[in-house]
């Protein structure tokens, strides 16, 4: 008979939660490219049942562009830092509408909510 470690379980807020789960989905991807982004792995990289990943982001396609947007905005703040000395408005928008986890949710950022509600 095996017996489990019961954890005491700590609820974030919703935004903090999807934070948290983008934040993984973002590891994964760089780890392992965007395929390797599901619910269970994410799950497993958080120590969290998939299903918490699944109330935050019903759609994976959802949670990986999202994470997608993360490591792209990231590495573009790398390349083009902002306010780079010589910059022109024009060649500033860039780094202003790159992908920024904020910028990129397709809805609001409680989890469970769903486009349009």
């Amino acid at each position: 008979m095996t017996s489990r470690v019961h954890r005491r379980r700590i609820r974030k807020s919703p935004a903090d939660r999807r934070a948290e789960i983008v934040d993984a989905a973002a590891s994964v991807a760089l780890a392992e490219g965007l395929e390797g982004i599901t619910l269970r792995r994410i799950g497993e990289r958080l120590d969290v049942r998939p299903g918490l990943a699944g109330h935050c982001f019903p759609v994976v396609d959802e949670l990986v562009a999202e994470a997608f947007g993360q490591v792209v905005g990231a590495e573009l703040d790398a390349l083009v830092p902002p306010g780079r000395a010589g910059d022109t408005p024009s060649n500033d928008s860039r780094a202003s509408s790159h992908s920024r986890p904020e910028k990129v949710m397709t809805h609001s950022a409680a989890c469970g909510s769903t486009p349009g509600t």
